[in-house]
């Protein structure tokens, strides 16, 4: 994996992004009836953490399609609005956005792990991708590893075997009578296989220094990566923060976890 660095690119920074909006507890329903995608776990199995990796599995063509009763907007396509890039140290100094970002490849998520630690309230969850497809527009001004990158026009990024893991500070407090999770924060962390990049328009269509750059980007990312990691975990919670909280801060626990 050569080219992860425009991946990070894409979600680093101060974010507003469509999924990434922040959640009020209180401005939260609950459910009515316990939905059709939902399994349930014993808290007393001796393999209840496996339980719940297959209820999560079970869910995610369910929050895939979308589930316009807890407010959950599909996300195959994800689709994103704008990511803004700011980074001004180090060896990566980039200032732009990506706009209408097409995510595809979500919906084939496999949950891995799920490890639910009662008495500490942590969540832990790890979840493979094996491909993503990202179509958007890019303005980008700056440099990577001492080589200009200026351009504005169409970017597509091809990535495969993603994984990622999340650790989730959670609380279990009571809502309309009765019990929810609810995630109160999230850290990612995030490997990716191999991924290939194509900007389009670089150096207002120079295409002999486009197609170098490119070139660049997918041999030398590995170096960049290290410098934006701490970053795209955050921007990655900021994707998925909102999707955990919708998904059980509207379910009573009683619905997905029996006593």
């Amino acid at each position: 994996m050569r080219s992860h660095l425009v991946l990070a690119a894409l979600l680093v920074g101060a974010v507003a992004v469509s999924t990434g909006s922040k959640i009020r507890f209180e401005d939260l329903k609950l459910v009515k009836e316990k939905p059709e995608w939902l399994l349930t776990c014993e808290k007393s199995d001796p393999n209840i953490n496996e339980c719940l990796r297959k209820s999560f599995n079970h869910m995610i063509p369910a929050l895939a399609r979308g589930i316009p009763e807890l407010g959950v907007h599909k996300f195959e396509p994800l689709f994103v609005d704008r990511i803004g890039l700011q980074k001004g140290n180090g060896g990566v100094i980039i200032n732009g956005a990506f706009r209408d970002m097409n995510v595809h490849g979500p919906s084939n998520a496999t949950a891995t792990y799920v490890r639910l630690d009662f008495n500490k309230k942590v969540y832990h969850l790890g979840v493979n991708i094996p491909t993503i497809r990202v179509d958007a527009n890019y303005i980008i001004d700056g440099q990577i590893l001492l080589l200009p990158l200026v351009g504005e026009g169409t970017a597509r990024l091809n990535l495969r075997n993603v994984t990622c893991s999340a650790t989730c500070d959670v609380d279990f407090p009571e809502k309309e009578g009765q019990k929810v999770m609810w995630f109160k924060n999230i850290h990612v962390d995030f490997s990716v296989g191999d991924m290939r990049i194509h900007l389009n328009n670089l150096f207002n269509g120079n295409k002999v220094l486009g197609r170098t750059v490119n070139q660049f980007l997918n041999k030398n990312s590995v170096e960049v990566i290290g410098e934006l990691r701490e970053e795209l975990g955050r921007a990655l919670g900021e994707v998925f923060l909102p999707i955990l909280q919708k998904a059980f801060g509207q379910i009573p626990t009683r619905y997905w976890l029996t006593e």
